[in-house]
């Protein structure tokens, strides 16, 4: 993903408004995306998490300021373009 969007675009919107979970396996993953994208210079928004997946992700490091949370997709893009 990071390879298709680094050089045009400095923003990445995750919406997990319809993950009712997210095991390690998941969190361990967008906690690589998450790190890679930082070092690129590309913020990472996620959206829509419910309490037990923002605790999943808080427990694997992906929190702030390594990635940004909103409520809403709207929101989140309304931070990018400021």
């Amino acid at each position: 993903v990071l390879d298709q969007i680094g050089d045009i675009h400095r923003a990445l919107i995750i919406d997990f408004a319809a993950v009712p979970f997210l095991d390690s396996t998941a969190a361990n993953t967008l906690a690589s995306l998450a790190s890679k994208a930082d070092g690129r210079g590309v913020q990472v928004i996620l959206t829509g998490t419910s309490h037990d997946v923002r605790r999943e992700l808080f427990a694997h490091g992906i929190k702030p300021p390594l990635v940004q949370y909103e409520h809403t997709i709207e929101k989140a893009v309304g931070s990018v373009r400021g």
